[in-house]
């Protein structure tokens, strides 16, 4: 049964990857405001991040962040969502990152083939350990990192999580350490591999092992279903209706959390099959759905901006959402 999205989620919403301060990030709202346009969400995207550090804030370009969530959720009547990844930085100076150093003395992370030391993958923070949701203490242990960021930032407040790299996403194919690698791979023996593509291509290792026994070669696709079922937990636990929008996606995961099709392009034909895609996640059992309007990848015209948001505002989800290398594209 899908989960019922909170009502605020239905209203307009607006992000960019390239809102490298806080300074960008409330130019844009206070700008929606002089055009009297509507704007019901703000999202983070990891531009928030120290260094792209999952759970940290930077202190040097958004230290003011958790204030400025405060007056729009307070003074303004809007929510705030940050994002998310799914990978742990890794730093020679394990005390300097929180979520790091419980995680290893928690183990909860996906360990090597023929080692109990976690396997390395490789994100925007550099090298990193990703969680093991198979285990039992995994689900608690990221709660607690959640718990720990609010209360490490005084009181940063929100509304839904967003999560991304959670395919789980790798820099590296497989290994970023070779050494990690055993020599009787399971990459060396699949039965099937759909559409003859690389079982590692920006991807983790397939011989990575689980708290259950499984290899990562058994478990890789429902690495979403497992990270969005902690997340909402975790919303629950601070008595708010979960609201977690994740870039994976799995068989029953439509019971914690919602989807939006990923980095598309700011072409005509990405807004017409936005449109066919919606009705068949919708046909799935994903009611929850949207796109990146105007598209994620390369600048978009004005004239398929203007339509693409007449579309939007017909999706469910409705999101405004492009990066850091094209032309911003708020509506005003």
């Amino acid at each position: 049964m899908p989960i019922m999205p909170p009502m605020w989620s239905f209203g307009w919403q607006q992000c960019r990857f390239g809102y490298v301060t806080e300074d960008k990030w409330w130019d844009v709202v206070e700008t929606y405001m002089f055009f009297d346009l509507p704007l019901d969400t703000m999202w983070a995207d990891i531009d928030y991040m120290d260094d792209y550090k999952v759970f940290t804030i930077s202190q040097s370009r958004y230290k003011g962040l958790p204030a400025k969530v405060h007056k729009i959720r307070h003074e303004y009547n809007m929510t705030f969502v940050p994002i998310m990844d799914a990978g742990v930085a890794v730093r020679k100076d394990v005390s300097t990152i929180p979520a790091l150093e419980s995680g290893l003395k928690r183990k909860v992370f996906i360990k090597q083939a023929e080692s109990d030391d976690p396997l390395t993958a490789g994100v925007w923070c550099g090298n990193a350990y990703f969680p093991d949701f198979y285990k039992a203490d995994t689900n608690q242990w990221w709660g607690d990192m959640f718990d720990l960021m609010i209360k490490t930032y005084v009181d940063l407040e929100v509304d839904g999580v967003w999560l991304d790299m959670n395919e789980a996403t790798n820099f590296c194919d497989g290994y970023c350490i070779e050494e990690e690698r055993p020599k009787n791979s399971y990459r060396n023996k699949p039965f099937y591999v759909p559409g003859q593509r690389d079982l590692e291509s920006e991807s983790l290792g397939v011989d990575g092992r689980h708290d259950n026994g499984f290899r990562e070669y058994d478990t890789h696709n429902t690495f979403s279903l497992m990270q969005t079922k902690a997340t909402a937990e975790w919303l629950i636990s601070r008595n708010l209706r979960p609201y977690v929008l994740s870039r994976s996606n799995f068989q029953g995961m439509q019971k914690y959390a919602y989807h939006w099709l990923g980095d598309n392009w700011s072409w005509v034909e990405y807004m017409a099959d936005s449109v066919k895609n919606i009705y068949e996640y919708q046909l799935f059992g994903l009611p929850f759905m949207g796109c990146d309007l105007c598209g994620f990848n390369g600048d978009a015209p004005g004239d398929l901006c203007t339509r693409w948001h007449q579309v939007g505002t017909l999706f469910p989800f409705a999101r405004n959402h492009n990066q850091n290398a094209t032309t911003s594209q708020e509506p005003y």
